[in-house]
């Protein structure tokens, strides 16, 4: 992970930037990664930010606004057994006008290769997700929804992964791949 710290810090140096510009696609992935990664170590998004030079907040954001679901494995392995993902966009930090474009470049820079659909006025969200767990501490959420159109699974934002240092990532990436295990086995 140094090595990983050191070419983010040096690329980050030679980025010409300033409050408000976007990182390209493959920085925010540079920036996910690395943050993830420690953060999976313990670290707090204030200590990961001051040890890449962004402020730890600017790092939570980038690391925890693209859905972890796109990490789980069983999304490539289940596409062929009926499974299907839906994109949600939602601007961040709060509700908002966006434009395609602005769509468009997010979705690019996260690779999905998945349909995703504009809720930037947060009605979606707050119906399926905000609404029901008012106190939730996260404003991403990913739900699974059965054939019929009825949501199973709803899983909170933020990371999770098979391989994740914190426990509690784990045991949600597995929660996540179980859920979907169970509503492809059904008929």
């Amino acid at each position: 992970m140094e090595n990983e710290v050191r070419k983010l810090c040096a690329t980050l140096a030679r980025r010409k930037g300033g409050r408000g510009r976007r990182f390209a696609p493959e920085l925010r992935r540079q920036i996910s990664a690395v943050g993830r990664g420690l953060r999976n170590e313990g670290q707090s998004w204030f200590r990961i930010g001051r040890e890449i030079g962004l402020p730890g907040e600017t790092v939570r954001r980038v690391c925890e606004t693209a859905p972890g679901f796109v990490a789980v494995k069983v999304v490539d392995e289940a596409g062929s057994r009926g499974l299907v993902v839906v994109g949600m966009y939602t601007p961040k930090p709060g509700p908002r006008p966006v434009t395609v474009e602005e769509v468009r470049r997010y979705v690019e820079s996260y690779g999905f290769r998945f349909p995703v659909a504009v809720d930037d006025d947060w009605a979606t969200l707050r119906k399926l997700w905000l609404d029901r767990v008012p106190d939730a501490s996260f404003t991403s959420a990913s739900l699974l929804i059965d054939r019929r159109g009825v949501v199973r699974h709803v899983q909170k934002g933020g990371l999770y992964a098979k391989d994740a240092a914190s426990a509690e990532a784990r045991r949600d990436y597995e929660a996540m791949r179980s859920a979907i295990e169970r509503l492809l086995a059904e008929p």
